[in-house]
């Protein structure tokens, strides 16, 4: 280096350049490895074949760490490996560069539809066989444990779509099915069936009886005195 030939002359480095300069030498360390050797190439050297070897080893160790990740990624944050290979191992470095396809893969909505629809078929059926709960896209959703984008995406699910809207009920559609639920536990407790009783069996409230009052009538077979206590 100029400060190792500086020394041996017993100059200083600022002498050693200008004698270089004025000689028209040329300059080799600027090229061989910052400067350490001046009669062969840092590429001949011991030391390059010794870095170079851990330098691939640890290339090679960070692209099986880490999978999944392109070249790219992986330089970020190893920048000094990537760099020193671009720069005296290119073409390794070129065979080893690994280059993820980020195309974006489409999800397949025909199959989610085609798995989704029986799950939603049994949810549907536990809905109407247990204490009744109303059939809506949130609740149905929710027992599935995807309420946050079933119904967003319910125009990319047609077969799941048709039997949803199928089997869903207006409030009074709901209500009926509470009331006749409530008749159906009182008889199986043998209790007496009153207004009352079906009110606080079926959970529906008072003034709801009266809209459904004629459905009502015809499922108990009974006249409008039935009321009378209401």
């Amino acid at each position: 280096s100029i400060r190792e030939i500086a020394n041996i002359l017993k100059s200083s480095t600022k002498t050693i350049r200008k004698a270089i300069d004025r000689l028209g030498i040329k300059k080799f360390w600027k090229f061989n490895g910052g400067g350490k050797y001046l009669h062969i190439k840092f590429t001949d050297t011991e030391e390059f074949k010794i870095k170079r070897k851990e330098l691939r080893e640890k290339w090679t160790e960070l692209h099986s760490q880490y999978p999944d990740k392109s070249s790219n990624q992986i330089r970020k944050n190893n920048d000094g490996v990537y760099a020193w290979l671009k720069k005296y191992d290119s073409e390794w470095m070129e065979e080893h560069y690994r280059r993820i396809n980020n195309k974006v893969n489409y999800f397949d909505w025909s199959e989610r539809d085609a798995e989704l629809l029986p799950q939603v078929k049994e949810v549907v059926k536990e809905m109407k066989e247990g204490k009744p709960e109303k059939i809506t896209w949130t609740t149905i959703g929710s027992k599935l444990g995807i309420s946050g984008w079933l119904s967003k995406r319910k125009e990319k699910l047609p077969l799941t779509k048709e039997y949803i809207e199928s089997e869903l009920e207006s409030l009074e559609e709901y209500h009926i099915r509470k009331i006749k639920w409530g008749i159906e536990e009182l008889e199986r407790q043998e209790k007496e069936i009153t207004l009352w009783n079906i009110v606080e069996t079926a959970g529906v409230k008072p003034r709801y009886m009266q809209v459904i009052r004629t459905e009502i009538i015809e499922m108990l077979n009974v006249d409008d005195e039935f009321f009378s206590s209401y």
